[in-house]
């Protein structure tokens, strides 16, 4: 059986961990706390305020596989 973590120890190793990994748990917990939903494009702020991505290299990638979609799928 697995064991309970207290709120207590929760903080604890919170406090040991470095601000960015602070960070990280904070919005992992919040990701957590969100609803799914599948309709529509993914919200990237929560992955933008960890990621040293900027948009322009989002852009990149999203015309990138705009165009790999785009190729025509060969007939059999």
């Amino acid at each position: 059986m697995q064991q309970i973590i207290t709120r207590e120890q929760l903080w604890e190793r919170i406090g040991e961990l470095d601000p960015f990994q602070q960070q990280s748990v904070f919005a992992f917990i919040d990701s957590l706390l969100k609803p799914k939903t599948l309709e529509g494009k993914r919200d990237k702020k929560a992955l933008l305020s960890l990621s040293v991505w900027t948009n322009e290299d989002i852009a990149q990638i999203e015309e990138t596989q705009a165009r790999i979609n785009a190729w025509p799928i060969p007939a059999s």
